[in-house]
C-alpha cells in the first residue's frame, strides 16, 4: 500500500513498509542524466545542497549528519544513492525509531544500505536481479520489473536518474 500524499509522491521515495526506511524511487524514460529539480541542466550541484533544498528529504540528510556520514556525500562519486522521503521515516513506528537513532553504529549501518557502489540508472537496474549495498553485510536488494516500475527490496522507485556531482539518486 502507498503510505504516502499526493503531496508526497512528488518527490524521491514513497515508503511501502513501516519497518525500516526504505527508498522509493519512477523509471527515467530515457538514460540521460536528470537535472534535480532547482537546477538547469549541466549546472554542478551538490548532493548536501539538493538534500537542503528539499523539505521532503530533510529526515534522510538529518540522518547522515547524525552518523557523519553528510560530509562524505561531496566526496564520494560513482556511487548511486537511495533516497528516502521523510514520510518513509514517519510511517515507522516512532519507538522503533526513536531507538534506531539512538544505536548510531546500527544506524550508521543502515545508511549505507541506501548506497550501491557505482552509478546505476534505472535502465542497468532493470536488467539485474540483486544489487549490492554498502552496507557491512553487503545486503542484497532484489530488483523486481512490473512494466515501467522497478522496485528495489520493499521500495518502488517514483523518481529516477537524477544525476548530481557524479552521484545517481534515486
Amino acid at each position: 500500500t502507498d503510505r504516502t500524499s499526493d503531496s508526497e509522491t512528488s518527490d524521491e521515495t514513497t515508503p511501502t513498509e513501516p519497518a525500516e526506511p526504505e527508498v522509493a524511487v519512477a523509471r527515467a524514460a530515457a538514460d540521460a542524466p536528470v537535472a534535480p529539480e532547482g537546477w538547469a541542466a549541466g549546472e554542478e550541484c551538490q548532493v548536501p545542497a539538493l538534500l537542503q533544498g528539499n523539505p521532503n528529504l530533510t529526515t534522510f540528510l538529518e540522518i547522515a549528519q547524525a552518523v557523519q556520514m553528510a560530509d562524505d556525500f561531496e566526496s564520494n562519486t560513482g556511487v548511486t544513492m537511495l533516497i528516502p522521503i521523510n514520510g518513509a521515516f514517519e510511517a515507522m513506528d516512532p519507538a522503533a525509531l526513536q531507538a534506531l537513532r539512538g544505536d548510531l553504529p546500527r544506524l550508521r549501518n543502515l545508511m549505507a544500505a541506501h548506497f550501491l557502489m557505482g552509478t546505476l540508472r534505472t535502465s542497468y537496474l532493470s536488467e539485474q536481479e540483486q544489487v549490492q549495498t554498502l552496507s557491512q553485510q553487503r545486503d542484497a536488494l532484489t530488483v523486481t520489473v512490473e512494466g515501467e516500475s522497478v522496485r528495489l527490496g520493499d521500495a518502488n522507485i517514483v523518481r529516477a536518474d537524477i544525476e548530481c556531482n557524479g552521484v545517481i539518486i534515486h
